[in-house]
C-alpha cells in the first residue's frame, strides 16, 4: 500500500514540475514560432503525464477501497498499452523540447570531413 501511494506522489512531483519546466522554457522563448513549435512538447508530455498516472492512480484508489480493481482486473493488457504509450510520448515531448533532433543534425553534420 505504502509503495503505490509513494510511486503515485513521486511520479506526480516529477511529472506536474517538468511540465511546468516546459511551459516556462517554452513561454520563454524570443523567436518567431507557431503555437504548437513553441508548445507542442508541453502538451505531448501533459498527455503523457495523464496517460502515466492512471495506473498508479488505479492503485491508489484499490488500496483506499474505491472499487477500481474491476479496472485493474479486467483491463490489465489496455492499461499496459495506455501507459507504455505516456512514456513514448514523453520521450517524443521531451526530444521536441530539447531540439534533439536538430542538434544531432547540427553535430553529424559538423563532424564529418571536408569534401575535396
Amino acid at each position: 500500500m505504502l509503495s503505490h501511494t509513494l510511486q503515485f506522489a513521486l511520479l506526480l512531483t516529477l511529472l506536474t514540475n517538468l511540465i511546468h519546466h516546459l511551459w516556462v522554457k517554452a513561454a520563454s522563448r524570443k523567436e518567431e514560432l507557431s503555437h504548437w513549435e513553441r508548445y507542442g512538447a508541453v502538451y505531448l508530455v501533459t498527455v503523457a503525464s495523464i496517460m502515466m498516472m492512471l495506473q498508479p492512480t488505479l492503485y491508489v484508489f484499490k488500496d483506499i477501497g474505491c472499487p477500481a480493481s474491476c479496472v485493474l482486473r479486467d483491463h490489465p493488457i489496455m492499461l499496459s498499452v495506455i501507459t507504455h504509450t505516456g512514456y513514448i510520448l514523453l520521450l517524443i515531448g521531451i526530444c521536441l523540447a530539447t531540439d534533439l533532433v536538430d542538434n544531432l543534425r547540427a553535430k553529424m553534420g559538423s563532424s564529418r570531413p571536408a569534401e575535396a
